[in-house]
């Protein structure tokens, strides 16, 4: 099936506008996350920041059959670089020539399902040709950030 995207528009005048809002349902989505610190594995305190810092296309930990049992549970807003401890071992100048926090890779993860009156209202609107959006949003991400759904690459900032 084509996807058709939902677009609005609003048109003003001087005269009252009568105005008709599609109904949002929003879910929190601060609970259940995983985390880990380090590109490919968990960063070691004292170890230097990679430099490299790119985990290509489609690293292991983007797959949905990812096993991160080992991650630590944590909740949103979560600030992963301040549960790391200073280090000058690890940077010997400063890190990013402000703190002595190493600035290694942060991961976080979580697994989630639609809900199943969602999946049917978008597949009901996408066979009427009315279209239908559903979308994630980050609030907060830091610097580059990189996200993956089901294993694609969806972006990058």
């Amino acid at each position: 099936k084509s996807f058709r995207p939902c677009s609005f528009c609003f048109v003003a005048s001087w005269s009252w506008l009568p105005l008709v809002v599609a109904a949002r349902e929003i879910i929190l989505f601060d609970y259940g996350w995983k985390h880990r610190t380090g590109l490919t594995d968990w960063a070691i305190p004292n170890d230097l920041p990679p430099t490299d810092t790119d985990p290509g296309p489609s690293p292991k930990e983007s797959s949905p059959d990812y096993d991160d049992s080992g991650w630590w549970d944590v909740q949103l807003p979560h600030d992963g670089l301040i549960v790391n401890a200073p280090s000058k071992e690890a940077c010997p100048d400063g890190c990013s020539g402000f703190s002595y926090i190493p600035r290694h890779v942060l991961w976080y993860r979580n697994t989630f399902s639609l809900p199943k009156e969602w999946q049917e209202d978008h597949q009901s609107s996408m066979e009427a040709g009315t279209g239908s959006v559903i979308s994630l949003e980050f609030e907060g991400s830091f610097r580059n950030t990189t996200v993956w759904l089901n294993g694609k690459l969806v972006l990058n900032h």
